[in-house]
């Protein structure tokens, strides 16, 4: 905190060290130069997502913004053509959820919602990205080490099982083969997701993502299969991602000529790099061990209560639902002599399909936020006649 909230804070009209990335872009999203330096920022405004959403959503007047709203709306511009540019080369958008949670006065889960992202969240995603990548480029073009992040293609394995729990969807997934390339893999999402309501993509996506590699830091640039880039290092965010200040280190280096304090700690950015592998691993571990307690805490408090949730997708795995309050993802697994054919599954003799309402109830809750389990206990429909068993 007294790195955040202290010297390194962009508190509204305070100077603060910086370090600098310029650059000019031209109306097709390219970069046509751009220039590192060290400089000294003073913020003119301190704004907060949500009242940005709303001026550029034109939901509410936040009148403390309209000096501003020709920067943010030049801003909302660039970001959408630097989002098309993305989409064009190859870049695979995971559309997957994080939840917040909500805590009563005892501290117990309350509530759970999805966290949504407005259009102030992926403007500043688009330029930090866009930042990382000229970065790379930077130190490269010098030959220099430095912490690059790399995303490798998924191997065969991992897409054949994808595709055998993606049932159904076969004439998509022909292609898969040619997975190596970005862009056939984005081409398969896009297609899959024609004529798909965003439950179905989500629930696709999460089925997707979990084939993918992980993602690692390292001395040497092999590229970044998920964003489509041929060299990425990330660089935004020195003060919680360690690889980010090796990167601030190398470029303060290139900076002031001081190439024996480059040479000198670059001995040891490899074990650096591995070092943060390690702790990124741990760090996801953590973070979705928490979000499964809390999801559990929440889950257990309602053990034993009809639930009504919405069929989201279908697969060998089972029925993925979402639940009507809180947006919680759950699977009810296929019991044994149930299959899925032109997606739609017997439950307990039920025609269920994807759009479906159903009654369920939680079956386990020790799964947490990796798809809890739910039983099936009724569609919320009382007209519909259950198929009686032959």
């Amino acid at each position: 905190q007294k790195l955040s909230n202290g010297i390194c804070s962009l508190n509204e009209g305070e100077k603060r060290l910086a370090k600098t990335v310029k650059m000019i872009i031209n109306n097709k999203g390219d970069v046509i130069d751009y220039s590192v330096f060290d400089s000294v920022i003073k913020s003119d405004k301190k704004m907060s997502y949500k009242s940005v959403n709303d001026m550029l959503d034109g939901k509410i007047n936040h009148h403390d913004y309209e000096p501003f709203m020709e920067t943010l709306n030049n801003m909302k511009d660039l970001s959408s053509i630097l989002n098309e540019k993305r989409s064009k080369r190859g870049c695979i958008n995971f559309n997957v959820d994080e939840y917040v949670y909500e805590f009563d006065d005892d501290n117990k889960v309350s509530n759970v919602e999805v966290r949504k992202r407005g259009t102030a969240e992926v403007l500043i995603e688009n330029f930090m990205l866009l930042t990382n990548e000229i970065v790379a480029s930077f130190i490269l073009n010098l030959d220099m080490v430095a912490a690059f992040r790399n995303h490798e293609a998924p191997n065969l394995d991992e897409l054949y099982k994808m595709r055998k729990r993606l049932v159904g969807l076969g004439k998509y997934l022909k292609t898969l083969n040619n997975a190596t390339n970005p862009k056939v893999l984005q081409n398969i999402i896009t297609n899959i997701s024609k004529n798909k309501t965003e439950e179905e993509c989500k629930a696709i996506s999460k089925i997707m993502l979990s084939s993918m590699q992980r993602a690692f830091y390292a001395t040497y640039c092999v590229g970044h299969y998920g964003l489509a880039l041929n060299e990425y290092a990330t660089f935004t965010s020195p003060i919680r991602r360690f690889p980010d200040l090796l990167n601030h280190i190398v470029i303060e280096a290139i900076i002031t000529g001081n190439y024996e304090v480059l040479e000198a700690c670059q001995k040891d950015y490899e074990g650096m790099c591995v070092h943060s592998n390690d702790k990124k691993l741990y760090a996801d571990k953590l973070e979705s061990c928490v979000d499964g307690l809390l999801m559990k805490e929440y889950l257990t408090e309602i053990d034993g209560e009809n639930i009504l949730a919405k069929v989201v997708f279908m697969s060998n795995e089972g029925v993925h639902i979402r639940t009507q309050n809180g947006g919680i993802s759950g699977v009810i697994l296929l019991k044994k002599g149930n299959y899925l054919k032109n997606n739609v599954v017997y439950l307990n003799g039920t025609k269920v399909q994807i759009g479906d309402e159903l009654v369920v109830k939680i079956k386990d809750t020790q799964r947490g936020l990796m798809e809890p389990l739910f039983n099936f206990v009724e569609l919320n429909n009382k007209n519909i006649k259950k198929l009686e068993k032959k």
